[in-house]
């Protein structure tokens, strides 16, 4: 049988200290929070961070620093070049091949043997016989006359007349004329020539003639820029000849065959020869082979175009060696026809 304890005052005041932990611990805790709550709010930032779980992804701002810089001077510009300040080095393209030298301006053109053989030496020409001054020289350079107009007495047959022949140029191109006057008649002929000059002499470009009765008819002579290949053609036929080193036209062919006598004073040996090609109007291209005759009376020298074809053109010509071997006298016969003479007056 249990027995109870009555309740007292005494009684009560030894049940009240077991009350005390109780109450001890709800002191603490109410402290603890309240230390929480006045705690900053930074210590409670990580365990919010790590609570939360964000529901989209969240956005990044970015923020631009400037840094700063060193103030840096503009440079000066750069000088403009001038001519006289760049130095040349290499050229961005190869250069072009200089053009080949042009005879000179004062009347001579002097032109020597081995340019004439390198100019003839890619296409066949007839062999070229010198003509020497002496028996140790070889063909004279060829020298371009001076320009010059000389009259001329003009004989056809019966009938006489006047001839002028009219020799320019400049030292790179020349032109020639020369023109036949018969009285009651006129115009006999007229022949043009021009051209420049090459290592062989004259070279010409173009003649044309007009003689009486018949319409004018010109030859061409076609010359490419390398010297190579080069034609001659013509007005009065489709045909069209091989053009070689040294070729005349049938007026060109006396100051040229003066060109090559130039610097000769004294008198080859007869037999002596000079060749050239002569085209002519009429469309055809001979080889003229001038032989030398000998001294005439008058002290000029005597040539005679060698050819044995009837046909051929008959050509004889007088050179004065005291006047820069222009032709004092020229005989020419065509075939079937009466010679044309013409006679040097006293200048």
């Amino acid at each position: 049988m249990s027995s109870k304890i009555p309740v007292s005052p005494s009684n009560l005041a030894l049940r009240r200290p077991r009350r005390a932990p109780w109450l001890c611990l709800l002191a603490v805790l109410g402290l603890h929070g309240l230390a929480l709550r006045e705690a900053p709010s930074w210590l409670a930032r990580p365990a919010q961070a790590a609570s939360e779980v964000p529901a989209s992804p969240r956005s990044v701002s970015t923020r631009t620093m400037s840094v700063p810089t060193e103030h840096v001077a503009p440079a000066a510009p750069a000088p403009i070049a001038t001519v006289a300040d760049v130095t040349p080095t290499r050229a961005v393209a190869p250069a072009r091949r200089p053009a080949a030298p042009t005879p000179s301006i004062h009347h001579v053109v002097a032109l020597n043997d081995a340019a004439a053989s390198a100019a003839t030496s890619a296409a066949p020409a007839p062999e070229q016989a010198s003509v020497p001054a002496d028996p140790s020289s070889h063909r004279p350079p060829v020298t371009a006359p001076a320009p010059i107009r000389l009259d001329y007495k003009l004989q056809r047959g019966a009938i006489g007349g006047e001839a002028r022949l009219d020799w320019r140029h400049d030292g790179r191109r020349y032109t020639l004329d020369l023109d036949g006057q018969l009285p009651l008649i006129g115009t006999l002929m007229h022949q043009h020539s021009e051209g420049g000059f090459d290592a062989a002499g004259l070279a010409p470009l173009r003649y044309t003639e007009r003689r009486l009765r018949r319409s004018e008819r010109a030859v061409n002579f076609n010359r490419p820029a390398d010297g190579q290949g080069g034609r001659i053609t013509f007005s009065a036929t489709t045909g069209e000849a091989p053009l070689r080193s040294g070729a005349q036209d049938r007026v060109s062919w006396m100051v040229q065959l003066a060109a090559r006598l130039a610097g000769h004073s004294a008198l080859p040996a007869v037999g002596s020869r000079i060749e050239m090609d002569v085209a002519s109007a009429g469309g055809d291209v001979q080889d003229w082979h001038f032989v030398l005759q000998g001294r005439a009376t008058d002290g000029s020298w005597h040539w005679r175009r060698d050819t044995g074809e009837p046909d051929a053109t008959q050509a004889e010509v007088w050179t004065d060696p005291t006047a820069g071997h222009w032709p004092r006298r020229v005989r020419l016969t065509e075939r079937q026809g009466e010679p044309i003479e013409l006679v040097l007056r006293k200048r």
